[in-house]
């Protein structure tokens, strides 16, 4: 963390003592990015005086006068749910000193400030996502193409998932490390499976069309354009709405 101090001022009126100051710092914090890009980001800032305890300060947060900037803006988030609060945090320790009791615990006032980014992303979703979009429906095309024709009914599909492949490499190379499962790969995973869907539904029309039972390979095909492209659209829409 980065942290600098300008604009120092101290002011005395009566029994009261004003201390102002204007502080500029780097803070780093973990994204979380299960609904990128719908994603909302929670940002907390915690200030505590370690050098004196409850018992000597005691933080009173100025709910009524306490704003951010109108004029702050971020390119790509909103900012919304600005908060203050204050806390009591107990650190349960001696730090190690023998001269006092094990259970001998210090409590800090802790002032809370916090605010929500929420990214606005459907711009964003539309230019990440196109590419996935027609990958999946060059597959679903396949089914209007006869199925002894072997290179366009299956190589448009085969080529469809190396699409897939490559539109989450791109996407998940900007995102920051994260073991969970994201909307983005719950996306391309559908679209993985749908593609796959298509390939062994094409094997199988193409099975009947060699045993001279082309009537079953045309339905087969017709039906299965409907069905797969119904079960893609609703679980992909399910899943983007459940982010937003």
């Amino acid at each position: 963390m980065e942290l600098n101090k300008s604009n120092e001022s101290h002011k005395q009126r009566d029994s009261i003592y004003y201390k102002t100051l204007r502080v500029n710092c780097k803070l780093k914090q973990e994204w979380i990015v299960s609904d990128y890009p719908f994603d909302r980001q929670r940002i907390d800032i915690y200030i505590e005086d370690y050098n004196h305890d409850i018992s000597q300060i005691v933080f009173i947060p100025d709910t009524i006068a306490s704003k951010i900037d109108k004029s702050l803006k971020i390119n790509g988030w909103d900012i919304k749910d600005f908060s203050i609060k204050t806390t009591d945090h107990t650190y349960e320790t001696n730090y190690g000193d023998p001269m006092l009791d094990i259970n001998d615990h210090s409590t800090y006032s802790r002032a809370v400030i916090g605010f929500t980014l929420e990214r606005d992303g459907y711009g964003l979703f539309f230019k990440l996502f196109i590419g996935l979009f027609i990958a999946v429906l060059i597959s679903l095309l396949t089914f209007f193409v006869n199925p002894m024709d072997l290179d366009p009914r299956f190589g448009l599909s085969v080529g469809a998932i190396f699409a897939a492949i490559a539109s989450q490499y791109v996407i998940t190379s900007t995102l920051p490390q994260n073991s969970g499962l994201t909307l983005v790969d719950i996306l391309h995973d559908i679209a993985y499976v749908t593609i796959f869907i298509t390939i062994m539904i094409s094997t199988i029309s193409l099975y009947f069309m060699k045993n001279s039972r082309e009537n079953i390979s045309r339905k087969i095909d017709r039906y299965s354009f409907f069905t797969v492209t119904l079960l893609y659209l609703t679980f992909t829409l399910y899943f983007i709405i459940k982010s937003v």
